[in-house]
């Protein structure tokens, strides 16, 4: 696991996601970091998007301002993009 604050360069730094947390692809306990981070992440502020429908009928995404997280299979590598660096702690602290 790699922690570390984005810059105009990442995804998503625009929407106010400063700070990203990288895993490697291989190895079982980086994939488990990942989806227990996950996990906590998704008690704490809820999914990362939900569907919803509009009042004109439509069904759009809503996403969550505090987190994201990809899966990027040809790059090899997870990550997920956070609000500030507080949170990355306290899910640490849940995590271990």
């Amino acid at each position: 696991m790699k922690a570390f604050k984005s810059d105009g360069r990442y995804k998503f730094h625009s929407q106010g996601l400063g700070h990203i947390v990288e895993f490697r692809w291989a190895g079982l306990e980086d994939r488990m970091l990942f989806s227990k981070m996950i996990d906590v992440l998704k008690d704490m502020y809820g999914p990362e998007k939900e569907k919803y429908t509009s009042e004109a009928g439509y069904t759009l995404w809503r996403l969550n301002n505090e987190w994201r997280c990809e899966q990027n299979r040809s790059a090899k590598r997870r990550r997920i993009y956070l609000k500030d660096e507080a949170t990355l702690s306290y899910i640490l602290l849940q995590v271990q």
